[in-house]
């Protein structure tokens, strides 16, 4: 069983401190609920770079190579077929079906990659059922830490994080 310890800070940086000081004591299943974007906020938390402008990049890389070697292939070896005296690879004829592939492939990686890493759709999160959680869209910075150690646990975590500056401190369960 998982459960969320969310903690409400009064300012940005308080949150990013928060952060860091929950990643060096080891938690690494962290969340921001924030107003607006908050500067640090992704390195505090420890999320890395996104992939996801790799993987548009390689599926469009495979695409270009699949609109190409298609044509290649039924043009010069499946049925090859000697037209008006044409040579028997013209690359140049290939570069309207390889521009397709390759913006087929990118868009539809992007598409379907942000949803997948992204986690969507995800129609509930325990983040709303803390108290108060209203705020995040207002005026407060709430903090979650993921953890799967028993309720007897969680007291000292919330000591952790009221020791950082948080205001409110909630546990709700991981459904």
């Amino acid at each position: 069983m998982k459960f969320w310890i969310l903690a409400e800070f009064r300012s940005p940086q308080a949150l990013v401190d928060a952060g860091r000081a929950m990643r060096e004591r080891g938690h690494r299943e962290l969340d921001a609920f924030t107003p607006y974007p908050v500067e640090g906020i992704e390195d505090a938390l420890g999320l890395g770079k996104p992939i996801v402008a790799k993987l548009v990049g390689a599926a469009g890389l495979l695409g270009a190579l699949t609109g190409y070697g298609l044509q290649y292939y039924v043009n010069n070896i499946s049925w090859v077929m000697n037209v008006g005296g044409r040579p028997p690879h013209s690359p140049a004829t290939y570069i309207p079906i390889v521009f397709e592939l390759t913006i087929l492939f990118a868009s539809a990686t992007a598409f379907f990659s942000v949803f997948a890493l992204g986690r969507l759709p995800r129609l509930h999160h325990p983040f709303f059922e803390a108290i108060g959680h209203e705020s995040a869209s207002v005026g407060g910075y709430w903090l979650g830490v993921c953890t799967d150690a028993p309720p007897a646990e969680h007291a000292s975590l919330g000591q952790a994080l009221a020791a950082l500056g948080a205001a409110s401190i909630s546990v709700v369960e991981d459904a």
